[in-house]
């Protein structure tokens, strides 16, 4: 699967993939306790990184910080 969306990054320059596993190492409260999905303030921190790299793309792209 990893593979597969690593393909369409490559391919699609309006695919970006965002390493929330990388983002969310370390904090295990932010997961219900199958350590897979997100609890209130997990979901919260998604969004709020989800958002964070959707400014910067826009900002990149833009040519300004």
């Amino acid at each position: 699967m990893n593979e597969q969306l690593e393909l369409a990054e490559s391919t699609h320059s309006n695919v970006h993939l965002l390493d929330w596993n990388a983002y969310s190492s370390g904090h295990g409260d932010w997961l219900l306790e199958d350590q897979v999905h997100p609890n209130p303030t997990g979901a919260q921190q998604l969004a709020l990184f989800v958002a964070e790299q959707i400014y910067q793309e826009l900002n990149d792209e833009n040519g300004s910080n």
